[in-house]
C-alpha cells in the first residue's frame, strides 16, 4: 500500500480533503485506485493531519499504478495542489503482512 503522510494545519485540513476527493476521482476515471483518506482525529504534532492511502494486491500492481501516473501528468498535480496547503507531504510503500 502507498501512503501520503500529509502535514497540514488543522485549519486546512477541509481543503486538503477536498483536492484528494477530486484527485480520487480522477485517478478512478483513469482506471486507478481512487485511494481513502484518513483524518486524524487526535491532535498530534508528529503526525500528519491527512493520510491518502492506495491499496495494491502485490508489488507488480503497485508499479503498474506509478507508471500510468508517469504518463498522466494531470495525475500528479494534486500534490503541487495540497502542498501549496501543506507544510510537509510525506510518502511511504507498505506491504502487509
Amino acid at each position: 500500500m502507498r501512503l501520503e503522510w500529509i502535514f497540514c494545519a488543522p485549519e486546512k485540513t477541509a481543503e486538503v480533503l477536498t483536492i484528494i476527493d477530486r484527485y480520487g476521482a480522477l485517478y478512478a476515471g483513469q482506471g486507478l485506485d481512487s485511494g481513502r483518506a484518513l483524518r486524524l482525529i487526535t491532535p498530534s504534532a508528529q503526525l500528519p493531519e491527512v493520510i491518502w492511502q492506495h491499496d495494491h494486491d502485490d508489488t507488480a500492481s503497485h508499479e503498474l499504478m506509478q507508471a500510468k501516473l508517469a504518463r498522466a501528468t494531470a495525475l500528479q498535480s494534486w500534490r503541487a495542489d495540497v502542498g501549496a496547503l501543506a507544510d510537509n507531504v510525506q510518502t511511504s510503500t507498505w506491504e502487509v503482512e
